[in-house]
């Protein structure tokens, strides 16, 4: 695609520097954002009934309606140019959608400000984004209820956090919605398949405390029956929800996922109940999330009374 399409990763680090130095995020959609550029393509048609008298004319397109090939294109260069020639940012080598620009702060710090963005979505990490969604506000109009703090991006939640530095803030992210969504999604599924499994799954008293049934659980000693076709494709379609939820951030099962993923072929009945085993850990902890909190941990000190830098292994 042509498209502006920042990484996930470039957004966290983004909420990382955000509370590194100690400056705002804002978050804005331009409305019919392919509209506010021009094709470059020549594109014509024929009017139809519904142009009344100019029916049969000749009709030259000359914005980047949605659905032509280059209008993702055309989009993404009319706000390079915007951002670039009006506000003065440059883009990042290791991400294009990532623009910079060297800032200097009320008390006279210096600090680099960013502006990433994805298609039509904006998000900005400035002393004071509100100056910078105002500049944009006078080129594209933005829809009024997308504007402020960022509340979900990527398919992600985001909330504001206390850091573990004292007087400090950070920002966090989390998949919940699209968990609660999941695993509501699966529960349903096996109502109407009648599917049964492990009971304990089942079990609202039943709380796991790590995503497979047994923390010594190795699919690679699994010698259940194999799956029949529609459990393969069930299977299959678990495991691609499951890899979604890793990339919204859900690391804690990141190792579980890739080696249930090694079967996607032909996968044994054992994997099929740890992939849903998974949903039943993800249900009970829903919440977790991810803190892009800059405090520098000391893995040398000690984490209670009981411990000392003696005692405590050494990290290199």
């Amino acid at each position: 695609t042509y498209s502006s399409v920042v990484s996930r990763e470039s957004v966290r680090i983004g909420f990382l520097l955000a509370a590194l130095n100690d400056i705002d995020i804002m978050s804005g959609d331009i409305s019919n954002a392919y509209l506010n550029a021009k094709t470059k393509e020549k594109v014509w048609f024929r009017a139809g009934a519904e142009f009344g008298d100019n029916q049969g004319k000749r009709v030259k397109i000359i914005k980047a309606l949605y659905g032509l090939p280059g209008s993702g294109n055309a989009w993404r260069s009319a706000l390079a140019d915007v951002l670039r020639n009006h506000m003065g940012y440059t883009s990042s080598l290791a991400d294009p959608d990532v623009w910079y620009k060297a800032e200097t702060k009320s008390n006279g710090d210096p600090y680099y400000s960013y502006i990433l963005c994805y298609v039509d979505d904006v998000l900005l990490i400035h002393e004071t984004p509100k100056k910078l969604m105002d500049i944009l506000e006078a080129k594209y109009p933005l829809k009024s209820d997308s504007i402020g703090k960022p509340m979900v991006y990527l398919g992600a939640n985001i909330q504001k956090l206390p850091s573990n530095t004292p007087g400090k803030a950070c920002w966090g992210a989390s998949a919940e919605q699209y968990v609660r969504e999941a695993v509501s999604n699966v529960k349903q599924q096996l109502k109407r398949d009648g599917y049964s499994f492990n009971k304990k799954l089942s079990d609202i008293n039943y709380s796991p405390q790590q995503p497979f049934s047994n923390i010594k659980y190795r699919p690679v000693l699994n010698t259940s029956t194999k799956c029949n076709e529609a459990q393969v494709s069930y299977y299959q379609n678990l495991i691609g929800v499951l890899r979604w939820i890793v990339e919204l951030g859900r690391i804690d099962i990141n190792f579980e996922i890739s080696v249930l993923s090694q079967y996607l072929v032909n996968p044994r009945i054992g994997h099929l109940n740890q992939a849903l085993h998974v949903f039943k850990y993800l249900d009970i902890h829903k919440e977790n999330f991810i803190a892009f909190d800059p405090t520098y941990v000391d893995l040398n000190q000690p984490v209670n009374d009981l411990e000392s830098p003696e005692t405590r292994p050494k990290v290199m």
